[in-house]
């Protein structure tokens, strides 16, 4: 796609409301995934591996549902990467836990928000820097019609883009000593020499030890968030619960907490992202 196409795409997901961008775009998940041979052996083969889906035809059942929500997540992307952030948080219905919010705020101390890929990770740092700053750490996508997109679209409200590298982390570190936010997908296959292997779901996954060394630098609050797709184009609920620090000081326990909150949203995990290959 060029970036004109991009273009004329997000133009197009403007004038729709969320109820056909999600429906569109499940019937866009089924088919890029009778395309995409090497994306469906992933999701296949990973979903196998998590054991969340014992039977066959459950497995059968479980990867049609997730290719729907794949081609869910990449339309309304777009539409949330397109949209201003007074419109994109109108799609949010519920917060749950925002106690833990306001109690993590109200510390004074840094947060640390880990995000892992289920549902819409979009929105959620939108939210937040709604009200607050937060800094994200960003992997920019290779292709540069999509990267100026997504940093644009990303950067809403009080939402500042930290790269995945050293400056960033230092970006992040400087933010957590300003008592304010950082967000993390902490479920990323880590960069070569940034990571350890640790079991998830059974399997050794090259997993960040970011979230420890940051722990270990700054004293801060953890809290763990979900955006749940609602059905039908319903909008989006935010489920946050605060997690002691110990709970996710290494990777293997990071991995515990992260297969906690994939067994609650199994179908809208990002199953095809492959999670288990060499850094």
């Amino acid at each position: 796609m060029t970036s004109l196409g991009l273009n004329l795409l997000c133009a197009l997901l403007n004038r729709l409301p969320l109820k056909w961008i999600h429906r569109i775009g499940a019937g866009l998940g089924r088919l890029f995934y009778m395309i995409a041979s090497k994306q469906r052996r992933i999701l296949v083969a990973n979903l196998r591996q998590s054991q969340l889906f014992p039977s066959e035809l459950a497995l059968k059942k479980a990867v049609r549902q997730n290719q729907q929500e794949m081609g869910k997540f990449i339309l309304e992307s777009l539409a949330i990467w397109s949209r201003s952030q007074a419109q994109v948080l109108q799609w949010v219905r519920h917060v749950y836990g925002k106690d833990c919010l306001d109690e993590a705020i109200a510390h004074g101390k840094g947060i640390l928000f880990l995000t892992p890929h289920i549902g819409c990770f979009e929105i959620t740092s939108i939210y937040y820097a709604s009200m607050q700053p937060i800094t994200v750490l960003n992997r920019d996508s290779r292709k540069r019609w999509m990267r100026e997109l997504m940093q644009a679209g990303r950067q809403k409200g009080a939402v500042t883009l930290a790269p995945a590298n050293l400056k960033g982390v230092r970006q992040m570190l400087k933010a957590l000593y300003a008592n304010q936010a950082v967000g993390i997908l902490p479920d990323q296959i880590a960069s070569k020499g940034q990571g350890e292997w640790a079991a998830f779901f059974g399997k050794p996954m090259y997993t960040m030890t970011l979230v420890s060394q940051l722990l270990s630098r700054v004293d801060t609050r953890v809290i763990v968030v979900v955006a749940d797709r609602l059905a039908d184009g319903a909008g989006y609920d935010l489920h946050l619960q605060a997690v002691n620090p110990e709970a996710v000081s290494s990777p293997a326990k990071l991995n515990l907490v992260l297969e906690t909150l994939v067994t609650q949203f199994p179908l809208q995990y990002m199953w095809s992202y492959d999670r288990y290959k060499q850094p």
